[in-house]
């Protein structure tokens, strides 16, 4: 082990920051996959009520039906990830964990029969209602500054919890955003 791997394991922060970077880079190399063979792995969705359709609480995050779909999700899962991952406070692997799956079992019993959603804005969700929690209820001045630094970049998030745009699964926002004051308040 390096100088480097001592440092980032005494830290602390090393894992999930790397950890952070994989995931970004896995949604990437998987839509570029999911374009080669046809969008197919848009099938591994969540898709609701439907037994085989549990799978996509797995997977429906890391998969995206256009370039346009991936890189609205990119930036805030970056940004809200890299503070998750910063914040000593937090438990990085139970908290993403946590919102990941809530936010997909929450979709699967409440999303629209017949469709099949997919896609990490559910965990952005998730993020966000995660740290607006913690500010309030731990009185976490990190968390504060994520959420101020995080509305203004996306203030349509409380548009994504209406059902106004089509093809654009608000539940699972909604799950996203249910699980993430669920988890927090679970960690606190």
């Amino acid at each position: 082990m390096g100088v480097r791997g001592a440092a980032s394991r005494k830290s602390g922060r090393g894992f999930e920051i790397e950890l952070t970077i994989w995931l970004l880079v896995a949604l990437v190399v998987i839509h570029i996959a999911n374009n080669f063979c046809g969008m197919r792995l848009c099938a591994l969705g969540i898709m609701p009520r439907y037994l085989p359709g549990l799978r996509g609480i797995l997977f429906a995050p890391l998969i995206h039906g256009s370039v346009g779909h991936l890189f609205s999700n990119l930036p805030p899962l970056a940004i809200l990830l890299g503070a998750l991952a910063l914040d000593r406070r937090r438990k990085f692997v139970p908290a993403l964990a946590g919102i990941w799956l809530l936010c997909g079992l929450g979709t699967w019993l409440i999303a629209r029969p017949y469709t099949i959603c997919f896609g990490a804005s559910g965990v952005v969700y998730g993020l966000a209602t995660f740290f607006l929690t913690a500010a309030v209820t731990d009185r976490s001045w990190w968390a504060a500054l994520v959420v101020v630094i995080m509305l203004p970049m996306y203030t349509g998030l409380l548009w994504g919890l209406l059902p106004v745009e089509p093809g654009v699964s608000w539940e699972c926002h909604l799950c996203g955003a249910i699980a993430g004051v669920m988890t927090a308040r679970f960690l606190r």
